[in-house]
């Protein structure tokens, strides 16, 4: 995809589930409400979910290529960054 996603403030209460993206620009998910966020095998030039509020944000084989944010982030269940490559400095 060209350019990013942006789903800040989004609610989405069916959550959210990536396979085999690629995204340009940083996935915005700050201040989202969101069941569950599922990233498997993505390219991700960074993750912003500062706010978050979700059920788990599950990550696998992922390639991240800037720091991913989740400050003040709420999850209710598990947090993993299974096989994830995350470079906290742009490339």
């Amino acid at each position: 995809m060209v350019g990013g996603l942006n789903l800040s403030e989004a609610e989405l209460s069916q959550g959210i589930h990536f396979d085999g993206c690629t995204l340009a620009e940083p996935l915005r998910l700050s201040g989202a409400n969101c069941g569950v966020v599922s990233l498997n095998r993505c390219e991700l030039a960074g993750i912003d979910a500062a706010g978050l509020r979700s059920q788990s944000v599950i990550v696998t084989d992922c390639e991240i290529r800037r720091p991913v944010y989740l400050t003040n982030a709420r999850v209710a269940g598990a947090v993993a960054f299974a096989g994830t490559n995350v470079h906290p400095k742009a490339r």
